[in-house]
């Protein structure tokens, strides 16, 4: 480890002196430099994002639509320090890991609420977003419990849906491999004072077959719908209502405990229900110094699920949110120093409710509740244009653990004539329990238990950003983490006879390096190469260490866009490799549960648009590409080589 910081130390050094020219200009703007997108995501303001010392991602609507993938997960496939494991094909539960996190360490927010603690595993099941309604996807690696809570251990995912200008409508009708049909519709209407937008997307699919033996597909079935209404009586004053919501159904397969210890076919399912409406309001004085927001929240999420066709158990997770924030920009006139404060209150109430039949194994019949109370402050400084900083401390008050505090520092420096920024931050994080670890209970297979304690991590990363050209970047950031009191949830107990979980004794080390390459070739090239390394670790049980599951340690994506003279046709290739990982294997009984490789895999894909009219466009995909075999979950198969095609339609008043 200690010779990978060195190398890395190394390589920032050369990026950062490198010169951006024969004669070093004067210093520039920081905000001069490499890109001039705004996050809402990495700090309680909107910032550029070259002011803060966090890693960001963004996807735009027309890099979403380059892509041209269904479902969200497969759009964040080859973004730096994240992983996706998938549990067979499309509608499969699908998981992400960031920079070798658990997959519940990262926050989920759409429209700027929280949905991740939704589900009694804390985890939204990615499998049920669906991208038709996306207008940007924002990424911020790095601890940002500071600034969002508990569940942003290793970075947030903040969904933003549409909201585009003007008044018109669309229509997208797309098929292709597996029996899959796709159909979806927008409308929007824009008036002096009142915005008002809808839309509705379906997705059929028979799927392949999970298993590694039998025939049966195993299909998916998705329908997502939102509006929103924007009001703006005055000039310093918006309200919006907004609401969303989806019907996800998807196939699983069963375990063979008693042959093989894979899965076989099986007539089971699982149904999950998400809502999601909120009423916020902005007010911005007309001295334009302060900002004030409120937002009320009510998400609700309901799974369940059937056993060869007849219920089984079901949950159901009622949350109520509200928050409250104010800041102040205290700068004035031509002062080169810019500052900012804001303070923000937030209190959120979850009801949890599981349902099943009762057996000799127990009664999973049961309702719980929590509460949680945050209050956080941020600080924000710029001097000259040149470096900025930033500070962040989240108090948190909650119903069944003790009050906790999380802090984020960043800061960045620009250098070389504003060519190369240098950037850091640093961070704590805390991840409670969830409704399922603490008081879970299916018959025969899982016993929660409500003596666990919150997780709690440490983590800082550095890197630097080099700008070539007017729109070309070269970045590399090291970055590492350590969690304690990391939480087991496949326990076997031998009293209980059952799995259960667990807080490990030691610490879990996690470090690793990002590198990103934007390289513009003309007018009408785009090249994109990234490559992740995770060496992810925790204690083995024998005073030793073991890698953690399904964390590849590399990571690696390749990506060129091409577009046409008149920009009517656009060509899109990809290629993302996923490298070898381990995973656990339980045999059937008696046998102990055993650690098995996956193999590595690169999934190719394809995808074309061309514009017959400003009105009408085909677009086709190709997922897959090289027909590769894989699993992302040990016994569990990926799909094979997909095609789809199809057509869209806008018109515009």
């Amino acid at each position: 480890m200690l010779r990978l910081f060195s190398s890395v130390s190394s390589l920032l050094l050369l990026i950062a002196v490198a010169p951006a020219t024969a004669e070093e200009p004067d210093p520039t703007p920081l905000d001069s430099g490499y890109s001039e997108q705004v996050s809402v995501t990495a700090a309680r303001t909107p910032i550029p994002v070259n002011e803060t010392g966090n890693s960001i991602s963004i996807l735009t609507r027309e890099q979403i639509e380059e892509r041209g993938h269904v479902f969200l997960a497969d759009l964040l496939r080859g973004l730096p320090g994240l992983s996706t494991s998938r549990s067979g094909p499309v509608g499969s539960q699908t998981q992400i890991r960031v920079r070798g996190a658990e997959a519940n360490h990262v926050l989920i927010r759409i429209d700027g609420v929280d949905v991740s603690d939704a589900f009694g595993a804390d985890e939204l099941p990615l499998e049920i977003l669906t991208s038709d309604d996306i207008e940007r996807i924002e990424f911020v690696r790095g601890p940002q419990s500071g600034l969002w809570g508990s569940d942003a251990v290793a970075g947030v995912i903040n969904i933003l849906t549409r909201s585009d200008a003007g008044t018109g409508g669309s229509v997208r009708l797309e098929a292709g491999s597996f029996g899959t049909l796709r159909a979806g519709g927008r409308y929007a209407r824009d008036g002096e004072r009142v915005r008002f937008e809808a839309n509705v997307s379906r997705v059929d699919s028979d799927g392949t077959n999970i298993s590694r033996q039998g025939t049966e597909d195993d299909g998916t079935s998705n329908t997502t719908a939102g509006a929103s209404v924007r009001f703006t009586p005055s000039a310093p004053v918006d309200v919006e209502l907004s609401a969303r919501h989806t019907d996800s159904s998807s196939d699983f397969d069963t375990i063979d405990f008693v042959n093989t210890g894979l899965p076989i076919d099986a007539a089971n399912s699982t149904d999950t229900d998400l809502t999601v409406i909120q009423l916020s309001g902005r007010w911005q004085p007309q001295t334009g110094r302060w900002t004030h927001e409120g937002r009320l929240s009510s998400v609700v999420s309901a799974v369940a699920t059937e056993l060869g066709g007849v219920p089984d158990t079901s949950t159901e997770i009622d949350k109520l949110g509200i928050s409250l924030q104010s800041a102040v920009d205290l700068g004035r006139g031509e002062d080169p120093r810019r500052h900012g404060l804001a303070f923000a209150v937030d209190h959120e109430r979850r009801d949890f409710s599981q349902r099943g039949s009762a057996s000799p194994f127990g009664d999973p019949n049961q309702d719980q509740e929590i509460d949680n109370t945050g209050v956080a402050v941020e600080y924000r400084f710029r001097v000259r244009d040149r470096w900025a900083a930033s500070a962040n401390v989240r108090h948190e008050g909650n119903s069944d653990f003790d009050d906790v505090t999380s802090f984020r520092l960043t800061g960045t420096y620009g250098v070389a004539g504003g060519k190369t920024r240098l950037r850091a931050a640093l961070g704590t994080g805390q991840k409670a329990p969830t409704f399922i670890e603490r008081f879970g209970f299916f018959p025969g297979s899982f016993i929660g238990n409500p003596k666990l304690k919150p997780e709690r991590s440490r983590s800082y990363e550095v890197g630097v950003d080099r700008q070539f050209g007017e729109s070309g970047t070269l970045g590399i950031t090291y970055f590492r983490a350590q969690l304690e009191d990391e939480i087991n949830g496949f326990f076997f107990d031998t009293t209980a006879g059952g799995f259960t979980a667990v807080n490990e004794t030691g610490e879990s080390d996690r470090a690793g390096i990002e590198l990103l390459l934007i390289a513009p070739i003309g007018e009408r090239i785009d090249l994109q190469v990234g490559y992740t390394f995770t060496d992810s670790t925790q204690p083995d049980g024998a005073g030793g260490n073991e890698r953690e599951l399904r964390r590849p340690r590399h990571l690696g994506s390749f990506a060129a866009n091409w577009r046409s003279m008149a920009g009517r046709f656009a060509l899109r290739g990809g290629l993302y490799l996923t490298g070898d990982a381990t995973d656990v294997f339980f045999p059937p009984f008696p046998n102990p549960p055993q650690r098995v490789a996956l193999d590595s895999y690169l999934l190719g894909e394809l995808h074309a648009r061309f514009r017959l009219h400003e009105r009408f466009e085909l677009f086709g995909r190709v997922e897959n590409l090289f027909d590769e075999t894989f699993e992302d979950v040990y016994g569990f198969r990926g799909s094979g080589t997909a095609a789809y095609a199809g057509v869209g339609f806008s018109a515009a008043d």
